[in-house]
């Protein structure tokens, strides 16, 4: 009886301390990236909009402000700037249109070319990536000579060019092959190998 006693105690105490950490009183906060607990980027100083843009929420970068910073990154002619690898006007040429200024788009980076309508539209980007996996991407592989080089359009999604460059990089120019490799010329005149 005594044993029965000291379990019947035991059992007791253990589940008034467990019911002690539980969750009643002091509710646990839900698992960051959560729907009840979303992660939210802060915006750097930077991207803080001053004054009260149209659609701008205080604290958050306006749609005309970050326009007007991405219009104002083709004029750099920097390495890391794609958009100095093919002028507008050049570009204009290619693609059989009047273009709007070329936009640098921050993933890649990539330059953006396209015409007021967007019916005429390309992009060029120098990935830091494997070719042989891009490569393995593409579906109805055709390949062009661009310089003296060999790359390769196909559809990955879109149509798409990939030129291997030197230091696993590959040029990427998404267009139509024929356009694509017309850009892609244009473009590697001013790459290193």
């Amino acid at each position: 009886m005594r044993a029965r006693l000291v379990g019947l105690l035991l059992v007791s105490a253990l589940s008034v301390a467990l019911t002690a950490c539980g969750s009643e009183g002091s509710p646990s906060k839900p698992a960051p990236g959560t729907p009840e607990n979303p992660l939210v980027a802060k915006p750097s100083t930077a991207d803080v909009t001053t004054t009260g843009e149209t659609g701008a929420e205080p604290g958050k970068p306006g749609y005309a402000k970050l326009v007007e910073r991405q219009r104002e990154k083709p004029v750099q002619h920097d390495r890391d700037n794609p958009c100095a690898l093919v002028t507008k006007r050049q570009a204009q040429t290619i693609l059989g249109a009047k273009l709007l200024d070329p936009v640098v788009a921050p993933q890649g980076p990539t330059c953006v070319y396209r015409d007021r309508a967007s019916q005429r539209f390309a992009t060029i980007a120098i990935q830091s990536t494997s070719f042989s996996a891009v490569r393995r991407q593409l579906r109805r592989v055709q390949r062009v000579d661009v310089s003296d080089r060999t790359a390769y359009c196909g559809m990955n999604g879109r149509p798409m060019l990939y030129l291997p460059l030197s230091g696993g990089r590959v040029l990427s120019v998404a267009s139509q092959c024929d356009t694509a490799a017309r850009l892609a010329r244009r473009a590697a005149s001013r790459l290193r190998p």
